[in-house]
């Protein structure tokens, strides 16, 4: 018989593997891996103490994200940095998903695609920067992705 049945624990760190996503994912299935190999081989002793170690620690963190359930979406962006830009930085830092700013701030949409095209990258801010209007009417809305959320998750 070329497979072996998986114990209780085994078959628990595979759930668990199975509900978690991103980086912590590929890097414990690759420990998982190796260790079962070992295993297999019947070289439980050869597993180095160090990705012992390593698999008991991620094991653990990774029970306490389970057993909390999948995160709630949080639109907060708490590493955010807008410099000079206080009401912007707030708004990221914030729970509410999109802000239009600048009315009557820009002189034009040119004005307005610059400022979009300068802030793109800020430190922290995971948005899309969208100008629009005409003259002192031009705004940028601002839009918080997904990936700010992701960042903190995987954090």
């Amino acid at each position: 018989e070329k497979f072996q049945p998986l114990s209780e624990s085994v078959l628990s760190l595979v759930r668990c593997i199975n509900s978690i996503s991103g980086k912590n994912k590929q890097v414990l299935v690759k420990l998982f891996i190796m260790a079962i190999h070992e295993i297999n081989k019947g070289n439980e002793t050869d597993i180095p103490e160090c990705l012992q170690e390593v698999c008991l620690v991620k094991i653990e963190s990774l029970e306490k994200v389970v057993c909390r359930g999948e995160p709630k979406m949080n639109w907060r962006q708490p590493q955010a940095s807008v410099p000079s830009y206080s009401d912007v930085e707030a708004f990221l830092k914030g729970p509410e998903k999109q802000m239009v700013y600048g009315e009557g701030t820009f002189r034009s949409i040119t004005e307005a695609k610059r400022w979009a095209y300068d802030h793109a990258k800020d430190k922290g801010c995971y948005v899309t920067l969208t100008a629009s209007g005409v003259g002192r009417k031009a705004t940028v809305t601002i839009v918080k992705t997904s990936e700010g959320f992701d960042k903190q998750i995987d954090a």
